[in-house]
């Protein structure tokens, strides 16, 4: 779908630090967990759709969202849902998302802080299927190591190449993987990419 898509340092899952929160309010704003908990609401449907091999929801959005994850955090993937055990006929939300990091299955509220940095920019990708699209990702090397950082601005999801890319950074890493006539330096030294 073609647009213009904006990712704010707290990629939209939940509101920034220090306003109030709430999720019934209608005021938008929401805690950290509760934008966790809607996410997993929506990867758990795709996963159950998957498990009872239900074709109505379209493609495998799920198939492609792991491949995603796995060009950014090789060696990682996605588990089986594992019920949380509240009583009663379980739906999507009584689930954990599980991921695999080759050493111990996680739920996604505890992904590292690079993991929760990046995932919500390729679900996104996957779930409003980017094409012909602007990018305005905002710090996009929050909580990522340099040479991930590195990784994803010099070698964006193959299903992103149609895109045109705005990126915000301090970060010197990837300064130096982005070619000088793509840079632009806005006034008092600040990069902007």
């Amino acid at each position: 779908m073609p647009g213009v898509f904006w990712f704010d340092q707290f990629r939209n899952l939940a509101s920034p630090p220090g306003e109030e929160y709430s999720d019934d309010n209608g005021s938008g704003r929401v805690t950290f967990q509760v934008g966790v908990a809607r996410l997993r609401q929506h990867l758990n449907r795709w996963q159950m759709a998957r498990i009872a091999e239900d074709n109505r929801l379209g493609p495998d959005f799920l198939l492609e969202l792991e491949a995603l994850y796995k060009t950014v955090f090789p060696g990682r993937s996605f588990g089986v849902p594992e019920p949380m055990y509240r009583g009663g006929v379980p739906t999507p939300d009584d689930y954990y998302f599980i991921l695999n990091d080759g050493n111990r299955a996680y739920d996604i509220e505890e992904m590292s802080a690079g993991e929760q940095s990046v995932f919500p920019l390729l679900y996104e990708a996957v779930r409003l299927q980017f094409h012909h699209s602007v990018l305005l990702v905002d710090e996009v090397d929050l909580n990522l190591h340099p040479p991930l950082a590195q990784a994803l601005v010099a070698r964006p999801p193959p299903n992103w190449t149609e895109c045109q890319f705005f990126l915000t950074t301090h970060s010197e890493a990837v300064t130096s993987v982005i070619s000088p006539e793509q840079t632009l330096r806005l006034p008092g030294g600040r990069l902007c990419l």
